[in-house]
């Protein structure tokens, strides 16, 4: 083979490696570039999907503000609103009743007819002396571990089975050292018999995350105690009122008719009672 020949067929080799080589280079920026878009592309598709089921699997929130007032007070803590996170998770029954007054403007205007000094705040009698009652009754689901200061619960008549829910509802404002909140956790076997086994006896609503201070303002209004007894108890000294009371799931507000009020009853109640201070 001639020198002449030998250079050409170098030449063609040569060219040959270099097409080789740049279709290597070529279809590995192809490949880059595909996998750059894909990055691009399922990166917010990973993001979306994981948001939803987080969302999916996180369990529903569901919260109360009370907003209160007393005559003659301008000011009172957190501008008047106590701040309950509603049990939800264990009591849903009862805080779907609660809901249900609350979402439709039942608890509005009413007001907190009992006052008890160091123990509780009552309200959600229309009658306002403790023998009304806004609707049907439930039989709501009791605390695991009993009551302390901040627990919002329902207020029952002695008589009634444990748990029992009609619209009055109370705050915990007494602290653990006071004789009242040690009687309201003393368990108690059902009056009629029926079992041996001693429960609490006041269905759960939900606690105060904020503003109890509000609650203890009101609480403040106790009437002096009668002769030959010590306990502040009965109507506020002041006239204290529930302005208003919002109901929230997920912070979003539960309107008007998203959940329907329980019946009104015409049945006279008995008026409701607690454990005395």
């Amino acid at each position: 083979m001639g020198k002449a020949a030998k250079r050409e067929r170098q030449k063609t080799n040569r060219a040959l490696r270099e097409e080789v080589t740049s279709k290597a280079q070529s279809r590995e920026k192809t490949i880059r570039a595909a996998k750059g878009i894909a990055l691009v592309l399922v990166v917010p598709l990973i993001i979306a999907v994981s948001i939803f089921v987080n969302k999916a699997t996180d369990a529903d929130v569901y919260t109360a503000k009370i907003t209160v007032a007393i005559n003659g007070v301008s000011e009172l803590p957190n501008d008047g609103v106590i701040e309950i996170e509603l049990a939800q998770a264990q009591a849903p029954k009862s805080v779907k009743h609660f809901m249900a007054y609350a979402s439709n403007q039942k608890y509005d205007g009413l007001s907190w007819h009992r006052v008890v000094s160091d123990f509780v705040i009552q309200g959600g009698d229309p009658s306002g002396d403790g023998t009304g009652n806004l609707g049907s009754s439930i039989v709501a689901e009791l605390p695991e571990k009993g009551y302390k200061q901040g627990d919002l619960a329902w207020a029952k008549g002695g008589s009634d089975a444990a748990g029992t829910a009609g619209s009055q509802f109370f705050v915990v404002t007494g602290n653990n050292k006071g004789e009242g909140l040690a009687a309201l956790n003393q368990k108690t076997p059902p009056s009629d018999g029926s079992s041996t086994t001693a429960t609490y006896q006041y269905g759960i609503i939900g606690r105060v995350t904020k503003g109890l201070p509000a609650a203890l303002a009101i609480e403040k209004l106790a009437p002096a105690a009668v002769e030959g007894s010590t306990t502040r108890d009965g109507a506020p000294t002041k006239r204290a009122i529930i302005l208003k009371i919002q109901v929230f799931k997920n912070g979003k507000l539960v309107k008007t008719g998203d959940l329907v009020a329980p019946t009104t009853t015409t049945i006279p109640v008995v008026s409701s009672t607690l454990p005395a201070q």
